[in-house]
C-alpha cells in the first residue's frame, strides 16, 4: 500500500508540472523607444524676416563736391533658406530672397533752365528711393543650444537688383537778389541709379527655440556698399574755377556736364524673424 501511494504522489506531481509547461508564455514586453528629441537636425531651413533699415550714402572721390545729407528710415522683408553644411547643425550657407527698400539724401551743385531760355547755377538737395530685389550670400555661424537659446553670426555679401526709383529734388538759385525755390517730387530716377548693389554684410543676434524645430530669432547688423550706385549719366554742371559761373557749350548752348556723381549705400538693420 506504501508504494502504491508514492507512485500516485509521483504520477500526480508529473501531470502538475506539465500542465504548468503547457500554459502559453505573454511575450516579454518591447524595449522603451527613444523619443527623438533632436527636431533642429534639418538640412534645410526656411524662415520668414522682417527689418527696419536706416540707409545713408557715402561720398566716394567727390568729397567737398557731393556731399550726403542724412538718412531715410526704410524696411526689408523676405525668405531666408539656410542650407546645412557637412552635415553640421552649426554651420550652414545662407541665401534667400528679399525685398529691399533703401534710398539716401546727397547735396551738390546743379543747374535749372530760366523761362527765358538762359540757365541758373544750384545748390540741390535730393532725397532718393530705391527698391532693390536683394539676393543674400552669406555663412551663418552657430553655437550649440544653451537652454532654448544659439547664438549666431552671418558673414558675407548682398546682390541688389533695382526694380524702381525715384527721388525728391529741391533747388536753390544761387547769386540772385531774388532767392528762387524750385521743388519737384516723386521724380523718376532709373536713369540716374545704377541696376546693381552689391555690399559686405555683418549681422549677429540669437536664436530662441519655442518648441521643434521653430525659433524665433532677432539681429542686427551692418551692410557696407561696395559699388557706386548711381549711373554715368548722373554728372555735375561744369563750372569756371575763378568765377564760379556755369560754363556754356556754344554748339548746343546746354551746360557742359562733368564729374560723375558717386556714392555707395550703406545700410544698418534690425531684424525679427522665425525659422520653421
Amino acid at each position: 500500500m506504501k508504494k502504491l501511494g508514492l507512485l500516485a504522489l509521483a504520477i500526480a506531481t508529473s501531470l502538475i508540472v506539465n500542465g504548468q509547461n503547457d500554459t502559453p508564455q505573454s511575450p516579454a514586453p518591447a524595449p522603451p523607444t527613444t523619443p527623438n528629441t533632436n527636431k533642429d537636425n534639418q538640412n534645410v531651413r526656411l524662415g520668414l524676416a522682417f527689418s527696419p533699415v536706416i540707409s545713408w550714402y557715402s561720398a566716394s572721390g567727390d568729397a567737398g563736391t557731393v556731399e550726403p545729407e542724412g538718412t531715410r528710415f526704410n524696411i526689408s522683408f523676405g525668405l531666408n533658406i539656410d542650407l546645412r553644411i557637412a552635415q553640421n547643425n552649426n554651420y550652414f550657407f545662407s541665401t534667400g530672397l528679399f525685398l529691399l527698400n533703401t534710398g539716401g539724401s546727397l547735396s551738390h551743385k546743379a543747374f535749372i533752365e530760366e523761362t527765358d531760355g538762359s540757365f541758373s547755377l544750384t545748390q540741390r538737395e535730393s532725397d532718393f528711393r530705391t527698391n532693390y530685389v536683394n539676393i543674400p550670400l552669406t555663412v551663418l555661424l552657430r553655437t550649440n543650444e544653451i537652454g532654448y537659446m544659439r547664438y549666431f553670426g552671418r558673414v558675407g555679401f548682398d546682390a541688389g537688383v533695382n526694380t524702381k526709383s525715384t527721388y525728391d529734388f529741391r533747388d536753390i538759385r544761387e547769386n540772385s537778389e531774388d532767392t528762387r525755390v524750385v521743388s519737384v517730387e516723386d521724380e523718376d530716377a532709373s536713369d540716374l541709379t545704377a541696376l546693381f548693389r552689391f555690399g559686405l554684410r555683418f549681422e549677429a543676434g540669437f536664436e530662441y527655440n519655442i518648441g521643434g524645430a521653430t525659433h524665433l530669432y532677432f539681429s542686427a547688423s551692418y551692410n557696407h556698399g561696395l559699388n557706386n550706385v548711381f549711373t554715368d549719366d548722373y554728372r555735375l554742371p561744369e563750372t569756371n574755377s575763378t568765377t564760379g559761373e556755369l560754363i556754356i557749350n556754344s554748339e548746343s548752348a546746354m551746360p557742359e556736364m562733368g564729374r560723375r556723381v558717386k556714392a555707395n549705400n550703406n545700410l544698418f538693420m534690425i531684424t525679427t524673424g522665425v525659422y520653421f
